[in-house]
């Protein structure tokens, strides 16, 4: 193998074939539905509580069920987006959207009522967060899109020499003639 081979690998592995567009709208989708799941899943809680078919208690208990299922569902989406060929950064930039909403919603501040009035305050409040949903993208960015790659088979041999083109001296050549003729 030569060096350039070896590096081609990494930019592919990197990179991948799908581009980062669709991976920054799927993040920024991501982000907003995941966000909003939290008080889709606390107001379900809160009427099964009402309903009496749930205790008020579990119905108080639904962030981090909620922040397990987004989560689970992030790990399958960039598991997927590697299968079809997205690259490591592209995934974790995909991953980063719904894990900062998660983290967000779980670590943040109150949901809908930041103080505004203290900016540094405000800055540290949704740092932390963010900071970590950074580090958890990339974490699931490298182990999804790695994941879904192996599962699909790209970057394996049998997948390279399979797209290369090769001439049979059995087929027809450009008039339609054999080689047997």
């Amino acid at each position: 193998m030569t060096d350039g081979s070896d590096s081609s690998r990494l930019v592919r592995a990197l990179l991948g074939n799908a581009g980062f567009e669709r991976a920054a709208v799927w993040s920024a989708a991501g982000f907003g539905v995941s966000y909003v799941a939290f008080d889709v899943v606390a107001l379900g809680a809160d009427i099964l509580a009402t309903l009496g078919v749930a205790s008020s208690t579990a119905a108080s208990a639904t962030t981090l069920p909620a922040a397990a299922v987004v989560t689970a569902v992030t790990v399958a989406g960039v598991a997927a987006f590697g299968a079809t060929g997205g690259g490591v950064l592209p995934a974790a930039a995909l991953a980063y959207g719904p894990l900062a909403a998660a983290l967000l919603r779980t670590i943040g501040p109150t949901a809908y009522a930041l103080p505004v009035d203290e900016g540094v305050s405000l800055a540290v409040a949704l740092g932390e967060p963010l900071a970590a949903a950074v580090a958890g993208a990339v974490a699931v960015g490298v182990v999804g899109s790695g994941l879904g790659r192996a599962i699909a088979g790209i970057g394996s041999n049998a997948d390279e020499t399979a797209g290369s083109s090769s001439t049979d001296d059995d087929g027809p050549d450009a008039s339609g003639a054999t080689a047997d003729d």
